[in-house]
């Protein structure tokens, strides 16, 4: 098997795994609201890397 392949399976099989079995008490991941709550956590994240890239190639592209 194609060691990308194999190493995209794994990711899948432990997502898949944490979801259900990770959640403490009142953390509901079968929740409908769930992956949207999770998703507005990596907001900020999200923001500060188009931040950082937008300033990364203003700044290479002033240089040269």
């Amino acid at each position: 098997m194609n060691a990308i392949l194999e190493k995209l399976l794994f990711v899948i099989v432990t997502m898949t795994w944490a979801v259900s079995s990770w959640a403490h008490p009142g953390h509901d991941h079968h929740s409908f609201w769930s992956d949207f709550i999770h998703f507005a956590w990596l907001a900020p994240a999200l923001i500060v890397v188009i931040c950082l890239i937008s300033l990364f190639r203003r700044t290479s592209s002033s240089k040269g």
